[in-house]
C-alpha cells in the first residue's frame, strides 16, 4: 500500500507538484521489497527503472533489464546495507534532478540556491552544493556496481 503524503504546506509546494511523485513511488516500491525480506522473509523481486532488484539465497541482487540482462550479485552487503545503499541513490537522484529543474526555470522565477542548494559556514560562504555531493555518491554508488536512474 502507498504512504499517504500530506502535500499542503510543503516548501516549495507548487514547484513540487508532480515532480516528488515518481521519487515517492520507487521509494515505497523499495520500501515495499524491503518490508517483504525482513518482515515477511519472503523476498519478492521488484522491477523499478529497468531493473529488478531481488534478495537470492540472502544475496542482493540486481538485474539489468534494459537490452542484454546482465545480473550483478553483491555478496558482500547485507540486504539491509543494499535497499539502504538504493534509498540513498534515490535520494542523490532527487537533489540533482531537483536542482536542475528549477535552472531550467528563468531567471526570475527560480528558488533561490541558498534555499536549497548551498551549505554555508558560519561566515556565509559557499562550503557545499548538495547537488555536487550527491553527484559523486551517485559515482561512488555506480563504481560499486549499483546503479538506478529513475
Amino acid at each position: 500500500m502507498a504512504a499517504v503524503r500530506n502535500r499542503e504546506g510543503i516548501q516549495f509546494a507548487a514547484f513540487r507538484d508532480g515532480f516528488d511523485q515518481r521519487f515517492e513511488a520507487i521509494h515505497d516500491a523499495l520500501e515495499e521489497a524491503y518490508y517483504n525480506f525482513w518482515k515477511r522473509g519472503s523476498p519478492q523481486p521488484v522491477v523499478i527503472a529497468g531493473r529488478t532488484l531481488d534478495v537470492v539465497a540472502g544475496v542482493p541482487t540486481l538485474v539489468t533489464n534494459q537490452g542484454p540482462p546482465q545480473t550483478r550479485t553483491f555478496p558482500g552487503l547485507s540486504a539491509k546495507d543494499f535497499f539502504d545503499r538504493l534509498h540513498g541513490l534515490i535520494w542523490h537522484h532527487y537533489q540533482i534532478k531537483f536542482h536542475r529543474r528549477n535552472m531550467a526555470l528563468p531567471l526570475g522565477s527560480r528558488i533561490p540556491l541558498a534555499k536549497y542548494e548551498e551549505i554555508r559556514d558560519e561566515a556565509g560562504t559557499v562550503v557545499e552544493r548538495r547537488s555536487e555531493t550527491a553527484q559523486a555518491r551517485i559515482d561512488a554508488l555506480n563504481a560499486e556496481g549499483i546503479d538506478l536512474e529513475p
